[in-house]
């Protein structure tokens, strides 16, 4: 695999084998580096632990119980499969509060559109035992923001936190998001009326996702419901994946999953709404990520930048920062550097750090409830909380 290829990326032999069946697809290759690594006295503890932290343990079990059950040890194969198991019912639970989520709007005609948890596993994994996920996403549009959080506390929604009108008024300026429980099973639901972190500046307002028109309707287990289109959403998880600085694997193979399934995408869109908004660079390092440590092929405009020093040290820090290779001294402030970084936009990377370190996030609101008088306190608190958060 090409991670051999990088002199100054340590991986253990049990990092390799978490690489290996962290994929859907396997081929004689990988079967047999897999194979050549199970010769080897393997740290199985460790393995758990970190395809637990990587979000890929049904992976790990999946791949391990069709290739090699028998180099495995017994206990660690029964506590995969329980695991496995697990997490399938988990998720077809999510499932079943997602498609009731959707046809509660529907009914009161709102356009709610899902774009990650069962339906991405679904499309894109083709198992929905396959994938790690905790909470249900919903878009809605901005126009329905407000309607969506009373229909959904009508129908006993419990929102994790309340605002009196004028702090509300400034929180949809200010966030993204909404945050829900159900009244059954306590399932977390996220309700999004933006399709990307404030902390990203955009030239000419520009927007990911934009309206109706970049919809479509896919089938989920026989249900009919909405989807955003490939290329669009796309862009939206490799966004998602630099949001979170991509803190765990299974972002990449989100990713990898993804240009995997939708080989016949429209490249040539993808790659220019990126650059409209100056975050083709973002993309590119989604893409080599997932080329170099899942295998995943890179369209023929991307194997153009292979050269690009900038681009690769760039990929290789996020590499080391996964698997622990990254000297902790200082690690927020590098991640910090990185982050403007990532830009290819000048002025976009710093209206990023400007945004980072004044706008207020939900870690604000929830603190500290200001009377409508001092909102524009939150501004002056949040350099405060982030400086405490790198430091400390």
């Amino acid at each position: 695999m090409n991670y051999n290829g990088d002199q100054d990326l340590k991986l253990s032999e049990e990092d390799k084998l978490i690489l290996l069946c962290a994929r859907t697809r396997m081929d004689d290759e990988v079967e047999s580096e897999i194979r050549s690594i199970l010769q080897e006295e393997i740290d199985w503890d460790y393995v758990m632990e970190k395809a637990s932290e990587h979000k890929i343990t049904p992976l790990l079990y999946f791949n391990l119980n069709a290739t090699v059950p028998g180099k495995v040890p017994t206990e660690i194969l029964k506590q995969l499969r329980h695991y496995f198991k697990r997490n399938a019912y988990k998720n077809l639970l999510l499932s079943a509060e997602m498609l009731k989520t959707l046809d509660i709007l529907k009914k009161h005609d709102i356009t709610g559109i899902t774009y990650k948890g069962p339906l991405l596993t679904y499309l894109v994994y083709g198992n929905l035992a396959f994938r790690q996920f905790d909470d249900i996403d919903i878009f809605v549009f901005p126009g329905d923001v407000l309607k969506t959080k009373e229909v959904l506390i009508s129908e006993g929604y419990h929102p994790q936190f309340s605002f009196n009108p004028s702090m509300e008024k400034f929180y949809l300026k200010s966030e993204r998001e909404f945050l829900f429980s159900t009244k059954d099973n306590n399932i977390n639901l996220e309700i999004h009326w933006k399709s990307s972190a404030l902390s990203y500046s955009f030239p000419d307002d520009g927007k990911i996702l934009g309206g109706p028109q970049n919809l479509e309707e896919v089938s989920f287990h026989g249900f009919k419901i909405l989807n955003i289109k490939p290329e669009d959403l796309l862009l939206i998880l490799c966004m998602h994946c630099a949001i979170h600085f991509w803190d765990h694997l299974g972002r990449i193979c989100d990713i990898s999953e993804f240009i995997g399934k939708y080989k016949s995408m429209d490249w040539d869109k993808v790659i220019d709404k990126a650059k409209k908004l100056e975050i083709e660079r973002i993309l590119s390092i989604n893409l080599f990520l997932a080329h170099d440590l899942l295998g995943s092929e890179l369209p023929d405009y991307f194997l153009q930048m292979k050269s690009d020093k900038d681009l690769k040290n760039l990929v290789l820090f996020i590499k080391k920062d996964i698997f622990g290779g990254v000297d902790s001294s200082f690690r927020n402030i590098k991640r910090f550097i990185f982050r403007y970084k990532t830009r290819e936009g000048k002025m976009s990377g710093i209206k990023d750090i400007i945004l980072i370190l004044t706008a207020p996030t939900r870690e604000e609101f929830k603190v500290f409830k200001l009377p409508a008088s001092l909102h524009l306190f939150y501004y002056l608190i949040r350099p405060f909380n982030l400086i405490k958060k790198i430091f400390y």
